[in-house]
Parts: C-alpha cells; sequence; structure tokens
C-alpha cells in the first residue's frame, strides 16, 4: 500500500515538474513572439515611429493623453514597459531634464537616441511686452529652449531621419523597411508643407494669441505671430491681463486658443473682454498631419 501511494505521489511531482515546464516554455515563446519595444514620450513620436517602422515595433508613450510635458511623472506600469523597451527616444521636453538621467541608470543596455539633436531652439516665450512704464521686457524663462519642435514639418524632417537612423542601428535587419517608410514620410510631410503653406499664405504677419506658447516654431515656419497669454509658465496678473486685452483689442483678435493640459480661466477672461472665440488645439494630439492641417485651418479662418 505504502508503495503505490509513493508511486502515486512521485507520479504526481512529476506531473507538476512537467507542467511547470511546459508553462515556462509557453511564457518563454510569448515573450519571444511579441515585438520589440520602444519608448518615446510624447504621441507625436508615436507616429513619426510607426510611419517609419509600420507594425513592427511596439510604441511605449510617457506622456499619456491630457497629461504634461512639463511636470510628468512615469507611473509604474510604464516604467515596466520601459524595461523592456530597446530604445528610449528623447524630444527635448521638461520632464526628460529629471528623468533621462534615472532612465539611464536604471537601465543602462537602453539606448538613448535624442530626436532633437542638431536642431537649433528658439527661446521658449519669444513674445516682447511693454511694462507699465513703456520698457521692453520679456516673458520670465525666455532662456529655456522651446521643446515644440514637432509643430513644424520642416524640423520633423531632421527628427525622422535621427529616428530612422537610430531605429537602423539597434534592428538592423529591418534597415529596408525603415528605408522605404523614411521615403514615404518624407513625402507626407513635404506634401503636408505646400497644403499648409496655402492655407496661411494671405495671414502672413498677422498675429494669434495663445495660452501656453507651445506653436512658436509653427507660427515662424509661417510667417506668424504667437502672442503668450500665460507668463512665465503661470496665468497673468490683473496688471498683465489688463495689457493682453489692450493688445487683443488693437489686433482685433477674433480667437484665443487653448490647450487641454493648461487651464483655460485666464484665456477665457480675455476673449470674453474682446468678444472674441475660445478654440481648443491640442500641440500633442497623435495624428500629427490631421492636427497641423487643423490648426492652419482654424488660424486661416480666425486671423485677420
Amino acid at each position: 500500500m505504502s508503495l503505490c501511494l509513493s508511486r502515486l505521489f512521485f507520479f504526481r511531482i512529476a506531473k507538476n515538474v512537467a507542467l511547470v515546464f511546459v508553462l515556462a516554455s509557453m511564457a518563454s515563446m510569448a515573450l519571444a513572439s511579441e515585438k520589440p519595444s520602444v519608448t518615446v514620450s510624447i504621441l507625436p513620436q508615436k507616429y513619426f515611429v510607426e510611419k517609419l517602422a509600420g507594425d513592427l515595433l511596439r510604441v511605449n508613450v510617457m506622456v499619456a493623453p491630457g497629461s504634461s510635458p512639463h511636470n510628468y511623472e512615469p507611473t509604474p506600469s510604464q516604467l515596466v514597459e520601459l524595461s523592456r523597451s530597446r530604445i528610449f527616444f528623447s524630444i527635448g521636453v521638461p520632464f526628460e531634464r529629471v528623468w533621462m538621467p534615472r532612465f539611464s541608470e536604471t537601465y543602462p543596455r537602453l539606448v538613448m537616441v535624442a530626436t532633437d539633436a542638431g536642431i537649433a531652439k528658439r527661446p521658449i516665450a519669444d513674445h516682447h511686452h511693454h511694462d507699465d512704464h513703456g520698457h521692453k521686457g520679456h516673458h520670465h524663462g525666455e532662456d529655456f529652449p522651446d521643446p515644440h519642435i514637432w509643430l513644424a514639418p520642416e524640423l520633423v524632417l531632421q527628427q525622422i531621419f535621427t529616428i530612422r537612423e537610430g531605429l537602423k542601428k539597434v534592428f538592423p535587419e529591418y534597415a529596408e523597411v525603415f528605408d522605404e517608410g523614411h521615403a514615404l514620410f518624407v513625402e507626407k510631410i513635404q506634401a503636408l508643407d505646400a497644403d499648409i503653406r496655402k492655407l496661411l499664405a494671405p495671414k502672413a504677419g498677422t498675429a494669434f494669441f495663445v495660452f501656453h506658447p507651445s506653436w512658436g516654431y509653427f507660427a515662424h515656419a509661417y510667417g506668424l505671430e504667437q502672442i503668450p497669454v500665460e507668463v512665465g509658465g503661470r496665468e497673468p496678473t490683473p496688471r498683465e491681463l489688463s495689457r493682453l486685452i489692450r493688445m487683443a483689442k488693437d489686433k482685433k483678435a477674433a480667437a484665443i486658443f487653448i490647450q487641454p493640459q493648461f487651464s483655460e480661466r485666464a484665456a477665457k477672461i480675455l476673449a470674453e473682454s474682446v468678444q472674441a472665440e475660445v478654440i481648443t488645439m491640442d500641440p500633442l494630439a497623435e495624428n500629427w498631419p490631421d492636427n497641423l492641417l487643423k490648426a492652419a485651418g482654424v488660424l486661416s479662418r480666425h486671423l485677420r
């Protein structure tokens, strides 16, 4: 009897061990079959990578929709995704200053690719204003470089070249796919740029009001001027708001542009004071070409 029990006991152990090996083998096969992963900071970069790589890669995005890259902190689940990634594509947004050194230290095998490399950046606030004594000044923080380089098609051409080279270095087996995707995307960007120029050429030299100065590169590319409502990353004081209202009246502002990541209170006060419309334009939208074309259409209709 004891011999039968012993045999049954060992049979069950062997069966459980075999099951463990089967499950482990299945897990390994599942991991092996997963797409290679890369991480980007913002949604427009996800669009760029996917245009070059097609569906070959899994793209992890750090700044989720509705969040701001200025004060963003990665979630635990995003850090798990980052640990599986082969490349991190940075772009120069503020949260990277704190987190990139930590990423490099924690994940030494993670390849860091700065997609803003070689791009001369503009000051974050390029609008001059006058104080109550008539002295010319700048918004606080003018020396901080404007990170919104994905909003100018000509600068995106530089970024996707850097992305392509980074992908080819880490995934050389897909180099031909990346080259083909890059060539097609370049044509699409050039066509987009031509369409936007047709829309905005009649508006060259005009100004538009935005809450947060995200559209500086876009404005510069198409001969426009953006005037930010916020001052040094904060809402304007009553005195500053009065100055902006006078300026908006002088320029006959028909619209004040806001974005989902920031408060719209001051922008609404300004808009109501000059009978202007409040319009949302999201610089972080994932569908990059549609978003830029939409912004151009909105500006062409509202600029005077």
